[in-house]
């Protein structure tokens, strides 16, 4: 009996054994082994504390060095006064004065046979950190919009009420008393200020003007203004839609040219005007279109494009009180 009892022992045993060793086998080869991931690589960003060049005059900007300096930022200009299309900008690692070593943005008459470029950033040095500090130039570029206005004169006048920018090269006429002769009875009537802005100088008539009108029922009285300058004989004028501008009340205007006293160009040419009213005694005329309310030629282009950006900055202002 003791025998057999030692028999039963004996296979009690193995058994563990065996399925101990059949779990450790299991664990070691068997078991999806959980994955040792390696810590991931930091790149670091050297350009981070670069300096950043920006210029409101072209629609890019880009980060060079802080030991490197712009020595040369300017439009190339032909001997007959064409003017480059893309700026020249010339940057330079301060206190090298190897022009070879410079790193050159849209350069002239560069000589791509003895130098390397990337796009239209170019040097002629063969220096290993030269080029390297290209590349990373080049890889910083972002494109931006360019405000054609930041550099604009800027206007305002609590009196007259009103803020807005125009070109450095045009020319700007002061508020005047308003005078428009609405026929008998009623004459000669002030009706309030006007001021413009051109490029014209002497006595040609300004470009662009707009109007205040200081009276009672003051939309009435723009409209009958409008009714007179551009009568049935030759034009149409027609009420459109109103909107706000600028947060204040407006409609649109637009004037049409149907006589054959003018050009065939000239016939069916449109210009359009908002009437903005500012309260129960005041209100203004604005030009919106690509026509010059007091002629019956159109701007050209360049000049429509001009009184568009005149009025993307003009705003509304209040005489602050004392």
């Amino acid at each position: 009996m003791n025998q057999a009892f030692s028999k039963i022992w004996i296979v009690i045993i193995s058994a563990v054994l065996i399925a101990s060793g059949g779990i450790f086998v299991w664990q070691y080869f068997g078991a999806p082994k959980e994955e040792v991931k390696d810590p991931e690589e930091v790149v670091k960003d050297e350009t981070a504390d670069w300096k950043s060049y920006t210029n409101p005059e072209v629609d890019f900007i880009f980060k060079y060095p802080n030991d490197w300096e712009i020595i040369d930022d300017y439009f190339d200009e032909t001997a007959a006064g064409i003017k480059a299309k893309e700026r020249t900008i010339i940057l330079q690692q301060i206190g090298n004065r190897d022009s070879n070593d410079w790193i050159r943005m849209n350069p002239r008459q560069f000589q791509t046979d003895i130098g390397k470029c990337k796009g239209s950033v170019c040097t002629y040095s063969e220096k290993v950190e030269i080029l390297n500090i290209l590349d990373k130039v080049v890889e910083s570029f972002r494109k931006t919009e360019i405000d054609e206005t930041a550099n604009w004169k800027t206007y305002q006048n609590e009196d007259f009420g009103v803020k807005f920018s125009y070109p450095k090269d045009w020319y700007f006429s002061p508020p005047k008393d308003w005078y428009v002769y609405f026929g008998e009875p009623e004459g000669k009537i002030l009706l309030g200020k006007e001021l413009a802005v051109s490029p014209y100088t002497g006595e040609r008539d300004p470009l662009y003007k707009i109007f205040k009108i200081i009276s009672a029922n003051p939309t009435e009285i723009a409209l009958k203004f409008l009714k007179g300058k551009y009568n049935s004989s030759y034009y149409t004028l027609e009420l459109q839609e109103k909107f706000n501008f600028q947060k204040k009340q407006a409609q649109k205007v637009l004037i049409t040219c149907t006589s054959e006293y003018y050009t065939e160009q000239e016939i069916g040419a449109k210009e359009e005007m908002i009437i903005v009213v500012l309260d129960d005694y005041t209100s203004f005329i604005i030009p919106l279109s690509n026509r010059s309310p007091e002629y019956a030629y159109p701007f050209t282009k360049e000049q429509s494009d001009i009184i568009n950006q005149i009025l993307s900055t003009f705003k509304f202002v209040e005489k602050e009180e004392n």
